[in-house]
């Protein structure tokens, strides 16, 4: 409740609240005895209430919550990428949509006990894989291990998506060749294709200097995502 309507409250029942009458005897100073035919006083008003004329404020209803919070944002992004994929393959029945970051939009959370979730098996049918940054070896401090709690919530969430015929693509971050030949075999371990970028992504311009030959180089035929396994990844040509 706001100050301002506190005040106004108060300030309209000590205007309006029973003033003295001939009917109410007027208060006697303490020590003086009050004959018995004198009417007894209006009952005293019960603490930590406010009267309006005579009556007790009743307390305001709560509004309802406005309509766009309760708008399902996960869901609306679903449709979205959804809608691209409609449109890209209608020209081309072979595009590929691989999204990159967003998770958690392949589980549905109940709307009432977020705990409880579900895969969003039709949104992950409209997609064909799924790319993470740093699903192990993260950029914050560059080339260091991911935290335990964040790596598992994350690997959860990727082998939902290969347990459901997405391809897991990964690029982590590192620029020792163990951290590079860890990250690969942690990731080949679980079917995953990955990456090691040698530097933050904003400066991403050149191939990793290491391995000379990347791993799973093969000659041959891409024809659907499931024959990928290698990837490069650049985001600044210009470097």
């Amino acid at each position: 409740m706001s100050r301002l309507f506190i005040l106004t409250a108060l300030f309209l029942a000590a205007a309006f609240a029973p003033m003295p009458t001939l009917a109410e005897p007027v208060p006697q100073p303490t020590g003086i005895n009050q004959g018995p035919d004198l009417l007894a006083q209006a009952p005293a008003k019960p603490r930590g209430r406010v009267r309006i004329q005579g009556r007790d404020r009743e307390e305001p209803v709560p509004l309802p919550a406005p309509a766009g919070l309760q708008v399902d944002i996960r869901q609306q992004m679903r449709t979205f990428v959804q809608s691209i994929t409609t449109f890209a393959r209608r020209y081309n029945r072979n595009f590929s949509i691989i999204t990159h970051g967003g998770l958690e939009l392949l589980i549905k959370r109940d709307v009432v006990d977020t705990t409880r979730i579900s895969p969003a098996r039709t949104y992950m049918r409209s997609i064909d894989g799924v790319m993470i940054d740093g699903l192990f070896f993260g950029d914050r401090i560059f080339g260091e291990p991911i935290a335990d709690e964040f790596r598992g919530r994350n690997l959860r969430l990727t082998d939902m998506a290969r347990d459901n015929g997405l391809s897991v693509f990964v690029m982590d971050f590192a620029t020792d060749r163990k951290t590079v030949d860890d990250s690969h075999r942690l990731n080949q371990d679980r079917r995953y294709v990955s990456t090691a970028v040698h530097a933050p992504l904003v400066e991403l311009g050149s191939l990793p200097p290491y391995p000379a030959r990347p791993f799973g180089e093969n000659s041959k035929s891409i024809l659907t995502l499931k024959d990928v396994s290698t990837f490069a990844y650049i985001t600044n040509s210009a470097a």
